[in-house]
C-alpha cells in the first residue's frame, strides 16, 4: 500500500511483490545444486525460522524428502506448529538445535536466511563448511579470509540472456560482478510480468509451497536458472 499526504494507506498503483517465495526457490535449488557437487549428506542446517524466506526454505526442503535442523534455542509455538505439521505430512524431518556449531563443518551445508543478517562471523566458522547465505542484509559478517570455508550467494538467478542498458547497468555490474545473475527478489515481479499473472504475488509473511512451485514452473517455462 502507499502513503497518502492525510498519513492514510490507500491501495498501490500497480500490483506488488516481496519477492520471498522465488527467492525461496533459488535458496531451495542452490541447496540441491550443492548437494550433487559434494559428499554432504548429513541434514541442512537452516538459520532463519520462522522468517517469511526461511519457513518457506524449510516447507520445500521438506516436501523433497529432506532433513532439516533448525537452528533456534527457544523456538515460538508458531514454528513448533509448523515443523509438528511438516513432520506429520512430508516425507521430510525437521529437528531443532541449539546453536549454529551443531550445523557446520565436515559434511554439513547450513543456509542461513534470517531477516535481520550480520549473525554469523567467517572466522567462527570450522573448517570445511559451506553456508549458502540467503539473507539479505546478508548474515555471514566477512571478517577474516578463510580458504577453508565455501560461502554461496543463495539468492542469485541467472537470467535467460545478459543484462542490456546504459549508466544502470553499468553501475549494477560494478557493485555486483554480476552480467546475467540477479537476485531472485527482483526476478520475481519479471516473472508475474512475462505470465501475466497477480495471483501468485507474494504479499505478507505466508510463503506457500505451491506459490514457490508455480514460479518455479514458470522461470523454467521462461529461461531463468
Amino acid at each position: 500500500r502507499a502513503k497518502q499526504t492525510d498519513g492514510l494507506l490507500a491501495p498501490s498503483p500497480c500490483p506488488v511483490s516481496t519477492g520471498n517465495a522465488f527467492t525461496a526457490y533459488a535458496a531451495i535449488e542452490t541447496i540441491g545444486l550443492a548437494r550433487t557437487r559434494g559428499r554432504r549428506e548429513q541434514p541442512i542446517g537452516l538459520l532463519g525460522p520462522p522468517g517469511p524466506v526461511a519457513n518457506g526454505i524449510l516447507r520445500g526442503l521438506m516436501a523433497r524428502g529432506e532433513s532439516v535442523d533448525v537452528v533456534s534455542s527457544a523456538p515460538p509455538k508458531p514454528l513448533r506448529r509448523l515443523v509438528e505439521k511438516l513432520n506429520a505430512g512430508t516425507h521430510g524431518v525437521a529437528e531443532f538445535v541449539e546453536d549454529v556449531s551443531v550445523v557446520t563443518g565436515r559434511d554439513r551445508i547450513l543456509v542461513t536466511a534470517s531477516s535481520t543478517g550480520a549473525r554469523i562471523r567467517l572466522s567462527s566458522l570450522p573448517p570445511d563448511s559451506v553456508v549458502i547465505d540467503v539473507a539479505a542484509p546478508v548474515d555471514v559478517i566477512i571478517d577474516d579470509h578463510r580458504d577453508d570455508v565455501l560461502l554461496l550467494d543463495g539468492e542469485y538467478v541467472r537470467l535467460p540472456s545478459p543484462l542490456r542498458g546504459g549508466l544502470w547497468r553499468s553501475v549494477y555490474g560494478l557493485v555486483t560482478g554480476q552480467s546475467r545473475h540477479i537476485f531472485a527478489c527482483f526476478a520475481e515481479p519479471m516473472l508475474l510480468a512475462l505470465a501475466e499473472n497477480t495471483t501468485l504475488l507474494s504479499v505478507g509473511r505466508e510463503v506457500p509451497l505451491h506459490r514457490i512451485r508455480a514460479l518455479g514452473n514458470l522461470a523454467s517455462e521462461h529461461g531463468f536458472y
